[in-house]
């Protein structure tokens, strides 16, 4: 990978821009480091790194609490490591995966709000041209994971993210 991050930079800069900032997605090992891979940093998905011991229910299908997950969603600063939080505001990717499905319970607005506040006091301390939040997703429906507005909530998603960021 770090031969193809290094091609990408250098096509980049032959079409006259100023360079690429590459980012990683951090999904199954927190403690992999970007930058032997010749990114500049990672993000972090939100989905926490579930142990081999995560217990199942009878269909496989692993279902968390997001109260309880809540606290793990944002990673601590790691030394050396430049990342970045992703939030969303529940999962339950039952209906696309089956039986290998994460799926939330007891998510809400309050919940996800007090995450992005989190994440947001996490991008602090770094300049403000890298203060970057991720957020997944908008409309990612077939996931249950959706700012959109929608009949159970309203607005109440947005207005959360809202609140996170300002507050």
């Amino acid at each position: 990978p770090a031969h193809h991050m290094r091609l990408w930079r250098q096509c980049a800069e032959a079409a006259g821009l100023p360079g690429l900032y590459l980012l990683a997605v951090r999904h199954m090992d927190a403690s992999a480091n970007p930058h032997k891979l010749g990114f500049d940093g990672a993000v972090d998905m939100r989905i926490p790194f579930l142990p081999r011991a995560t217990p199942r229910n009878a269909e496989g299908q692993f279902v968390l609490d997001h109260r309880e997950v809540t606290p793990h969603e944002i990673i601590a600063p790691q030394p050396g490591i430049e990342h970045y939080p992703c939030v969303g505001p529940s999962w339950d990717n039952s209906p696309r995966v089956s039986t290998r499905a994460i799926m939330y319970v007891n998510s809400s607005p309050a919940l996800f709000e007090d995450t992005v506040r989190r994440a947001v006091h996490t991008l602090r301390s770094k300049p403000p041209e890298r203060q970057l939040l991720f957020i997944k997703a908008w409309n990612e429906w077939a996931e249950g994971n959706h700012l959109e507005p929608d009949l159970k909530y309203g607005h109440q998603w947005l207005e959360a993210l809202q609140r996170g960021m300002c507050g």
